[in-house]
């Protein structure tokens, strides 16, 4: 191979290791996928056999599109809900933990969804999701991630047995791995030293 060709060659080889090292570390969208478990109905106001309301979770999975460190809100899973008959006595307050399996990007998580019910009038409850401590998941090589659930609070009357399921939201963060990856650093110094041999052949 003639020498033109060969400094030709190492030159191609050097621009395409500089921009295979410029897409690693490329800030784009990162896909993670998930799935989450279901939590079966819960009774609650069980001592009390005129009160009753029900609570539980769907199964989910998909995948969430994420920029790196960048607070996203994302979907997660559905509550399901159901209001019994009210009393005159009202009002009485239940609390109960639901322990969901998150799994994302194979890595798996238990998160503890606290739940509370409440009756607010003679004809009306309160569901709330309260606070829960944020997940964190070590995915490796691509990223430290944080999943953590969004309080909020809906009013469903009573006497509706199959109230309207809600969609659970989460704040998820996808940040820069734990420990740096060789590969990544380790293109652009090839692709420094593949230069250097082209500056040193220039100059014989």
């Amino acid at each position: 191979m003639s020498r033109p060709n060969a400094r030709r060659m190492l030159r191609h080889l050097a621009a395409w290791m500089l921009a295979g090292a410029a897409g690693v570390c490329s800030a784009g969208p990162v896909v993670l996928n998930y799935a989450i478990t279901a939590a079966p109905l819960h009774e609650y106001f069980v001592d009390d056999p005129v009160v009753s309301g029900t609570i539980g979770f769907e199964a989910a999975s998909g995948s969430w599109s994420l920029m790196r460190d960048v607070p996203t809100t994302v979907l997660t899973t559905r509550m399901l809900s159901g209001a019994g008959p009210a009393v005159v006595g009202c009002c009485q307050t239940d609390v109960h933990d639901f322990v969901l399996d998150f799994t994302v990007a194979g890595i798996t998580r238990q998160i503890t969804a606290r739940v509370q019910m409440r009756e607010i009038s003679n004809n009306q409850y309160q569901i709330d999701l309260l606070d829960t401590p944020a997940a964190e998941f070590d995915l490796g090589a691509i990223g430290m991630f944080t999943l953590d659930l969004i309080p909020y609070a809906f009013q469903p009357q009573a006497n509706t047995p199959n109230y309207p399921s809600f969609t659970m939201r989460a704040t998820a963060l996808l940040g820069d791995p734990a420990q740096a990856v060789p590969l990544p650093g380790s293109l652009p110094l090839m692709a420094l030293g593949l230069a250097g041999v082209l500056a040193l052949r220039r100059r014989t």
